[in-house]
């Protein structure tokens, strides 16, 4: 029997805001993953899982690469994400009833850049005790980038699908630029720079510096050092980390780690 679930999840929250209908919350699992039934939510939302193992029935979750995952989930979606390990973090964005993004009819992993750095951009918000009007503009815009585009482009050519690859492999890597990426794709920086804007709507840098603070936000819960993390994820030193990591967060590394205590 699929236990339906009104406006709750599975796992404790730190934190909780809401706002014109929305809600956000930063949670942490607590249910075994063998434990974790079958079950569906009244509303759509969105899950953005901050530590790995993530385990998703989404479209596109058994491929995905990154070092988190960003998952949208419509009404009704019967399903069973869990964390492998049970004590992994994760944000949890209620949409009100009449708010679900057009063009999506099952749950599916979210890979543009655009939608994935507005996600963050509303977490920072619920961090920083973001203004209502603000955070609920914030929310909207989030919303509003889930839908696919109405035209929908080109099919993704093997060379681009190849950088973006080289961007999650290499990302660790402080040397990395975005000639190095063209270089691996075969293409010109200006030609990559464009057809990665295109598809996946950011720039190649910037999907470089969000995967890195991504990957550092997932090791915060080892308790690492911070000066260890920034060196082993490609950021010149201990500052820099701190000043990428605010810009995707709204916040320190430090503070994010304490908020999900």
């Amino acid at each position: 029997m699929t236990l339906r679930l009104s406006r709750t999840f599975l796992g404790t929250s730190s934190l909780e805001r809401e706002c014109g209908d929305f809600r956000v919350a930063l949670r942490r699992a607590t249910v075994p993953a063998e434990a974790v039934p079958e079950h569906s939510h009244e509303t759509a939302h969105v899950i953005l899982a901050i530590d790995e193992n993530y385990l998703s029935d989404a479209a596109g979750a058994s491929s995905w690469r990154g070092p988190s995952m960003l998952v949208y989930n419509p009404p009704g979606t019967v399903h069973r994400d869990r964390y492998a390990a049970h004590a992994g973090r994760f944000v949890s964005i209620d949409l009100p009833s009449g708010f679900e993004p057009g063009g999506i009819i099952d749950a599916t992993v979210v890979r543009s850049g655009r939608t994935r750095t507005l996600t963050l951009s509303v977490v920072a918000g619920l961090l920083g005790d973001l203004p209502a009007l603000d955070m609920e503009d914030r929310l909207l815009l989030m919303t509003g980038a889930l839908s696919p585009p109405r035209q929908k482009g080109r099919a993704l050519p093997p060379w681009l699908e190849l950088a973006a690859e080289a961007i999650g492999d290499l990302a660790g890597n402080a040397e990395l630029r975005v000639r190095d990426i063209a270089r691996i794709a075969g293409v010109h920086p200006v030609h990559l720079a464009r057809a990665f804007k295109e598809h996946f709507r950011c720039s190649p840098g910037h999907a470089i510096r969000r995967i890195r603070v991504e990957r550092v936000a997932a090791e915060l819960s080892k308790r690492r050092p911070m000066a260890d993390l920034s060196l082993a994820h490609g950021f010149a030193d201990q500052p820099h980390m701190a000043r990428c990591f605010r810009e995707f967060y709204g916040t320190t590394p430090s503070a994010f780690r304490a908020a999900f205590d």
